[in-house]
Order: structure tokens, then C-alpha cells, then sequence
């Protein structure tokens, strides 16, 4: 008997290395048979700058089945949650879960501000993941 475990999962207050550099981090691997629910980012502190800061979530088949860079919208964003709803060509996008048939990583990728000189900016990365367990 197998039965069904879920869990969250936390990136907890996350600041780029570089404010101006495109940055891409795997953040969780995945095995056959996990599910991933919501996904959801926090803004910490607000990213300040001019320009393009953005945060998509995905893995190596999509890299923004979870979370879109029209979501993860850093510019503009003050304090609060932003909820992924998953690129045009994810499933993720119509029945709000993806289930992995094959070993991979869940990774965000930071793309950097084009002007300004950014020097601040925090985001948390809060995502739910069901797995199969021997009972």
C-alpha cells in the first residue's frame, strides 16, 4: 500500500548574488511520481532599481511551468504574495498540478535589472509538493 504525502516547501528569503546578472538555481529535485501544487513567491523587500527584474519557476522540460516572469514581476513589485500560475504551455496553466514521470529539479531563474543601480530586493519561494510513500 502506497500512500500520498504532501508537503511544503521553502526558499526562504532569497537575495541574487548580483542585482544586475541573470541568475538560474536549483532549488528542489524531484523524483517520478511527485506532484507539485501551488506555488506561490513573496516579495520580502522590495527590489529597487529600474527595469525588467523577473522570476520564473520551472525545470528543465519548462522553465516557467509554476511560475511565469509576468507573474514573478519583480519591477514593480512592492511587499506581498504573487501566486504562479504557469506558462501558456504548461498543463500546470489549466489543472493547477504537474506530475513528474521522471527524475528533475525545480529551478528559478533571476533575470537582472537593465538600468539603475539595483541594490536591494528579497523574495521567499513557497511551493507544495505530494509524494508517494510506502505505507
Amino acid at each position: 500500500m502506497s500512500l500520498l504525502q504532501a508537503y511544503q516547501r521553502t526558499l526562504h528569503r532569497w537575495t541574487p548574488t548580483s542585482y544586475s546578472v541573470d541568475q538560474t538555481f536549483q532549488i528542489h529535485n524531484v523524483v517520478a511520481g511527485d506532484v507539485v501544487r501551488d506555488v506561490y513567491l513573496q516579495v520580502d523587500t522590495a527590489f529597487d532599481g529600474t527595469g525588467g527584474r523577473t522570476v520564473s519557476v520551472g525545470d528543465s522540460g519548462d522553465v516557467d511551468r509554476f511560475l511565469t516572469t509576468t507573474n514573478g514581476d519583480l519591477s514593480t513589485a512592492t511587499t506581498g504574495y504573487i501566486m504562479g500560475t504557469g506558462g501558456s504551455g504548461s498543463t500546470y496553466t489549466a489543472i493547477g498540478r504537474h506530475l513528474y514521470t521522471a527524475a528533475d529539479t525545480i529551478d528559478h531563474v533571476f533575470t537582472a535589472a537593465t538600468g539603475g543601480s539595483p541594490t536591494a530586493g528579497v523574495f521567499s519561494l513557497r511551493y507544495y509538493i505530494a509524494s508517494i510513500v510506502a505505507a
